[in-house]
């Protein structure tokens, strides 16, 4: 029989990297700029992952409202007859 093989790597991405380099060179005093901006890459990504399920969300909703299937007029007036006797 055969054997899988399974592999989980963890790390530091891109953004964890720049964001550490930012803030050693910041407490070395290397760079003057605010805290805003050495902190930039992790609000930045977060900004562009909240983006696009924005707009995935937006998507999903459109989709849904086109395909959702919607009462005719007769069936709407059927829905809501009231019988007086």
């Amino acid at each position: 029989m055969g054997t899988a093989r399974v592999s989980l790597t963890a790390g530091m991405g891109c953004v964890g990297v720049l964001t550490v380099v930012f803030i050693i060179l910041k407490l070395l005093g290397k760079i003057t700029w605010s805290w805003w901006w050495i902190l930039s890459p992790i609000w930045i990504a977060a900004a562009y992952v909240s983006a696009v399920a924005l707009i995935l969300c937006a998507i999903a909703l459109i989709c849904f409202i086109a395909i959702a299937p919607w009462p005719s007029n007769n069936e709407a007036l059927a829905d809501n007859e009231v019988n007086i006797l």
